[in-house]
């Protein structure tokens, strides 16, 4: 991870892995969703599709508290 995004990420989970999997929502959007290596959940990465591409319209970023940052 790099430096700018780890002031990003909460202390508990700094140095954590994330692993990634992507649940299909229809023909036109898909989530990738992500857990931790303690088991937690991670952020999850919502796209649409835009013509032949896709664009990042979201990201939620679960299981993180804002006091945390």
């Amino acid at each position: 991870m790099g430096s700018v995004a780890s002031a990003f990420v909460p202390e508990r989970f700094r140095g954590q892995e994330l692993e990634w999997d992507v649940e299909r929502e229809g023909l036109n959007s898909f989530s990738g969703v992500s857990i931790w290596e303690d088991g937690s959940a991670g952020p999850v990465m919502r796209f649409e599709r835009d013509g032949i591409g896709w664009d990042l319209v979201g990201v939620d970023l679960v299981g993180v508290d804002r006091a945390e940052f």
